[in-house]
């Protein structure tokens, strides 16, 4: 059982480098660097502005 399903609905994970979930705006902010998971590979983002 994974998100694969609901990823290929058009869905995307926010994730940490270390795979954990990032749920929230502030939390992402004060990560600087994540990653977006979408149905077809992940996304490096950096955050510019805190």
């Amino acid at each position: 059982m994974g998100p694969e399903e609901t990823l290929k609905r058009g869905y995307a994970l926010v994730q940490t480098p270390e795979g954990k979930l990032i749920r929230a705006v502030g939390a992402a902010r004060k990560q600087g660097d994540f990653l977006v998971r979408f149905a077809d590979g992940k996304l490096p983002v950096k955050v510019k502005e805190k």
